[in-house]
This record gives C-alpha cells, structure tokens and sequence, in this order.
C-alpha cells in the first residue's frame, strides 16, 4: 500500500512537472521576442539623430524600449517563479527516489538474509530433491525459479532508481543554475531600464521647452495621415466597385451563353432527336452544378461578389492569418498601432488605419502575401504609396521612395516592391501598413508573424 502511494504521488510530480516545462519554454520564447525588440528599438536609437526635429521620434522610441524592458523583467518574474516552483517539485520527487531506493534496498536484503539463514544457495538441487513427492520436488523448483526472477527484477529496480535518482539531482542542479543565471539578468534589466526612464524624462522635459513647435508638428502629421487614409479609402471603394461590376459583367455574359445554347437545342430537327432516339438507349442523369454555379453558391457567403479565382486567393490569405511575413527588411519597431491614440503629452489625438513601422535607413517594403498591384500615388507628407489586391483583402505600404514595380504588376509573398524613404532629419525610415478586407480596415498587426 505504501509503495501503491509512493508511486501515485511520483505520477502527479511528473505530469506537474512536464506542465510547468512547457510554461516555462513559454515564457522564455515570450522574453526572447522581447529582448528582440530592445534590440530593434536600440539600434533605432543610436540611427536617430539628436536634434529639434527628432524629439518625437526618439521619444516614441524610448517609451516603446521601457514597455519591452518592463515587459521582459515581468516575464523574468514569472519565469523564476515558475523555476521556484519546478526546484520544489524536483525534490519533492528526489524525496520520494530515495524512500522508494531505500524500501527496495530492504526488501531486497531480506531477501538475501532469508537465503543465507536457509541456506538453499548452497545446494539447490539437493532442496529439489528433499521433496517428499515429485509433486512437492516441482513446487519447490518452480518456487526456485520465481524466487531467482524476483531477486534479478529487484536488482534491476534499484539499479534504475539509482539512475533516476542521479537525473533528478542532475536536473535540479540546472535548475538552481538557471535561477541564478535569470536573477543575473533581472538586475541587468532592473539597471537599464532605470538609465532609459532617466532618458526618457530629460527628453521629455526637452520637448516641453519647445511643446508649441511640436505640437505643430504633430497636427501637420495627423493632417498628412489623415489625407493618406482618406485617399486610401477612397482607392479601395473604386476597386471594390470596379470588382463587383467585373463580376457582373462575367455573370452576365455566362448567362446569355446559357440562354443561346437552350435556344439552340430546342431549334434542332425533331427527326434528327427522332433518329437518336431510336439510335442509343435513353438514360436519365442528375444535373451537376458547374463550376460557376458552385462559385456563386460559395460567393453568396461574402458581402461583395468576387470571382473564382479571387475567392480562392482570399480564401488562402485568410488561412495565413499570423503567419504573414513582416513588411518591412531588417530590424524595426512598431512606433504606433492600429486606431486612435491620444498624446497626453501633446494634446493631440492621432489616428491610424494601420501600424506605423519604423525601420532602419536602407529597409525595404516586401509584399507580405501574393497578389496584384492595383494603385501607386502619392500625398503630401509621403513618398509613393502602393495598394496591393490579395482577392477580397488589400495592403497598404505607404512612404516607398524608390519603387522595385509598377502598375499592374503581380507580386509574390515577400517580394521587395521598394526602398522606404530615410528621414534626414532623423535618420531613419517609416512607413505606414494597413491591411483591409474588402472595405472594412481591420489591424493588420495579429496577421503578422513576428
């Protein structure tokens, strides 16, 4: 009864265990993705150029370099809770090692002492052979048999739980490595993001000295973005129609080619029908939809009607949701995310239909899925501006200075389409990405893999 519940309780550490792995893994991979994005951020920084104009660019980025570090020193916390936790359930089950070592270990010396007291290691045979019937004699070789099978089974046992044993000091020694290693790191965190809120608030009481200029600054860059998204919207809405009444036209023309072919049939000589008739065995067969009946049974679920071959790209840049491609080459950050967003600092609201990335001077805008080029234009304040069709979904890559294609073009998935524009300013590139399925924007960043 007592190994019964030595062993339960070894199950219930290890399926705990395992779990607490998995979270831990987790949470590393969560804290690496962080880190990844200090280093983007950083290199941003040290790419922008201290002066006037550059305030609210270095400001932004170093608000968004202290939420990654707040955000990797509170995954840190939970990883060495978790560690904690793991050191615990790691003894717990070298406790249980040792008393189930230790109650073969007896069982066993028993086992032994019992065969030196009754001596029948010494002469096997001759116990066999004492049996008062063959009967007897039998029982006592199968008994012999199972004894020896037994002791072998025991020896094996605590042989493996020695193993086992070893393991576990081995694992927990790594575990307690590890907790160090991640206390290391929480006190390097700790100190850098105490230098970058030091930076940040003597930046910040920079701009306050100059806040009537930037606030400026910024109502201008509401104005271009907003001319950019209107200009955007409107793309979009002709594209669309544009779409609809392609489809129209297809659906139309399908159904006169329909109507002439009934027409034809029925103006066929009735001796000639009369003559196959009479020719070939008649049979009855089931109508089959074809293909575009079938397209516009599947159509009819959409709010616009779109053709086959666009259904099916939308249908697959759907499927992809959180595995598209970054648009954008080289290391960057997301400076602003999809929607309005007020600055209490600067008493402006800012509104964005997509996430504005900046990126390091030199970056590229890649196309993060196949498709066609529907639009290239530009407004004040940006560069070229290039809409993309993936059937019923569009992107947006806005602000590209050098251009790697044309109208009409069709584009595969991460295809460089141009160079975004380097601010000379600050020194380095942003653009603005919007994503929209049919007329409705949607936030493109959970689309992206990271």
């Amino acid at each position: 009864m007592k190994t019964f519940f030595l062993l339960v309780i070894s199950i219930s550490v290890s399926i705990a265990c395992h779990a607490q792995n998995n979270d831990l893994k987790k949470l590393e991979e969560q804290r690496k993705q962080a880190l990844i994005e200090i280093t983007n951020t950083s290199k941003l920084l040290n790419d922008t150029k201290k002066n006037t104009s550059s305030l609210l660019s270095r400001i932004n980025l170093l608000s968004d370099q202290i939420l990654s570090r707040q955000k990797v020193l509170q995954l840190l916390e939970s990883e060495l809770i978790g560690i904690s936790n793991e050191q615990i359930k790691n003894e717990k089950e070298i406790a249980i090692l040792e008393q189930e070592l230790k109650e073969k270990q007896k069982q066993y010396a028993h086992a032994v002492e019992a065969i030196m007291h009754n001596r029948t290691g010494d002469n096997k045979l001759l116990f066999i052979l004492s049996g008062r019937s063959f009967s007897e004699s039998y029982r006592r070789l199968r008994y012999l048999r199972e004894y020896s099978a037994w002791r072998s089974s025991q020896a094996d046992e605590i042989k493996d739980k020695n193993l086992k044993l070893k393991e576990k000091k081995l694992l927990l020694a790594k575990t307690k490595s590890s907790k160090l290693a991640l206390l290391k790191q929480r006190e390097y965190e700790s100190a850098k993001l105490k230098v970058e809120e030091t930076s940040f608030q003597n930046e910040v009481k920079e701009a306050q000295k100059q806040q009537k200029e930037l606030q400026k600054t910024l109502a201008l860059k509401r104005q271009q973005a907003d001319a950019l998204n209107k200009k955007i919207e409107r793309l979009i809405i002709d594209e669309v129609k544009r779409q609809e009444r392609e489809a129209e036209r297809k659906n139309k023309a399908r159904a006169e080619a329909e109507k002439r072919a009934k027409v034809e049939n029925k103006a066929a000589p009735e001796n000639k029908a009369a003559s196959e008739n009479k020719t070939n065995t008649p049979t009855i067969s089931e109508k089959k939809p074809t293909n575009s009946e079938t397209t516009e049974t599947s159509q009819a679920e959409h709010p616009i009607t779109i053709t086959k071959e666009d259904f099916k790209l939308s249908s697959d840049f759907a499927a992809n949701k959180g595995a598209l491609p970054f648009p954008v080459t080289g290391a960057y950050t997301i400076s602003n995310r999809f929607g309005v967003h007020k600055h209490n600092q600067w008493n402006v609201n800012t509104s964005s239909n997509g996430i504005i990335i900046k990126a390091q001077a030199g970056a590229k805008a890649r196309a993060v899925f196949d498709g066609v080029v529907t639009s290239i234009f530009a407004v004040q304040g940006y560069y070229n501006n290039i809409l993309v069709r993936h059937g019923n979904y569009y992107t947006v890559y806005s602000n590209i200075q050098n251009l790697y294609i044309k109208l009409g073009d069709t584009v595969t998935t991460g295809q460089a389409l141009g160079v975004i524009y380097n601010d000379p300013d600050t020194g380095i590139s942003e653009t603005d990405f919007q994503l929209y399925q049919g007329r409705v924007k949607i936030d493109p960043e959970p689309w992206l893999k990271k």
